[in-house]
């Protein structure tokens, strides 16, 4: 009996490994989410050093998310929820590094815009990142906590996300036409709002991962 003990203890303490360490990677990914900010009020060469320091960090925890959730599944057998949720650990850590690879793009295309032209949108392009901060805490809150209540947030704010973009790229295409010579930097600019979408599409993701880790069921967004 006390060996049975021992083992489903350290199982457990295995899977709150896990849920740090992804935790851990969308604190990073806020933090490079909060580099994005910064520097649409001032463009700083440096900063590219520490967002890619930050991905290093997230890669090299998705890397150890994955490898335990794997040695999990093949070691312990485990069944129903427990199986579910390692399978959604890897999904997840694999969503969060692709969102750390993405804002460390837009960190990089932010810096080559004309910065005349970043001010221009700067608050809207402020309103969506913190937006992307606010959907990726709840959805990993979610996960963790396997609360589905918290992850279904998300959901509801997902709309948001879509106007906010749609605004902003409507405005920057009205802006191509009345500014030609000014087009690469609208483009890039085009590019970057396309990340932060992206970044907030991938929350939606982690919240259906939430309701296949509790249910075993997939669901979509014309379930909510």
């Amino acid at each position: 009996m006390s060996n049975k003990l021992h083992t489903v203890s350290a199982f457990d303490k295995e899977l709150k490994s896990i849920a740090s360490d992804i935790e851990s990677m969308s604190g990073l990914v806020i933090g490079s989410i909060n580099t994005f900010i910064s520097n649409l009020s001032n463009q700083a060469g440096e900063t590219v050093t520490k967002v890619r320091e930050i991905d290093d960090k997230v890669n090299e925890l998705e890397r150890q998310v994955q490898q335990l959730a794997t040695s999990l599944i093949a070691l312990r057998n485990p069944m129903a929820v427990d199986l579910r949720y390692l399978i959604g650990a890897i999904k997840v850590s694999t969503i969060i590094e692709r969102q750390g690879d993405m804002i460390e793009s837009a960190v990089r295309k932010i810096l080559r815009i004309n910065p005349e032209v970043i001010n221009k949108y700067k608050s809207a392009l402020q309103e969506i990142a913190e937006h992307d901060i606010e959907m990726l805490q709840l959805s990993i809150n979610g996960f963790c906590n396997q609360d589905v209540m918290e992850a279904n947030k998300v959901w509801r704010m997902e709309d948001k996300a879509d106007d906010l973009c749609d605004v902003l790229f409507d405005k920057i295409k009205d802006n191509i036409k009345k500014e030609p010579e000014k087009v690469d930097d609208y483009v890039s600019l085009m590019l970057v709002a396309r990340s932060m979408e992206r970044i907030a599409d991938y929350c939606t993701n982690i919240t259906k991962t939430v309701h296949y880790v509790t249910s075993g069921e997939r669901v979509s967004e014309k379930d909510f």
